[in-house]
């Protein structure tokens, strides 16, 4: 538990930033009690497309680990970065998969999602067009046992 803690604190050299990288992807690989909550705190230090990860992690290994990670504990910031490797790998198609994945899981935050991938060069106007296009309506049986209610 402490060296996963370890790791979470912000490194002060870029050294200690690429050796906190290899030393996650150390438990990751060979540790499978700790494999998740390591996924979690390298799931900070990737920051895709920026030069400091591109550094210590292939794309494709990027990929990888944001995949593993999104796959099993699908929280938005993780399915986020699942839209943007996905694009800089090349596949077009888990892009939209996972902005279409994205809109649906978490309608509230859409508009915030499609505003940051707008803000990138890297064109994510399909992406940003389905995050967008997607109407959510509550179909739960419960809707109008909850919110119908008259207030006296």
């Amino acid at each position: 538990y402490i060296d996963v803690l370890n790791y979470t604190t912000t490194p002060k050299t870029i050294d200690e930033y690429k050796g906190n990288i290899t030393n996650l992807i150390e438990i990751v690989n060979n540790n499978v009690m700790w494999q998740y909550p390591a996924l979690m705190v390298l799931d900070n230090y990737i920051q895709p497309g920026s030069p400091q990860i591109n550094e210590v992690l292939s794309i494709s290994d990027q990929l990888k680990y944001i995949d593993m990670l999104a796959n099993e504990l699908p929280y938005p910031g993780a399915i986020f970065k699942q839209i943007i490797i996905h694009k800089l790998t090349g596949d077009e198609n888990g892009s939209i998969y996972y902005a279409n994945l994205l809109a649906h899981g978490y309608p509230y935050f859409k508009e915030q999602f499609a505003t940051q991938l707008e803000q990138s060069s890297l064109g994510f106007e399909i992406e940003v067009k389905i995050i967008r296009d997607f109407k959510y309506e509550d179909k739960s049986i419960f809707t109008n046992k909850i919110f119908t209610r008259k207030v006296n």
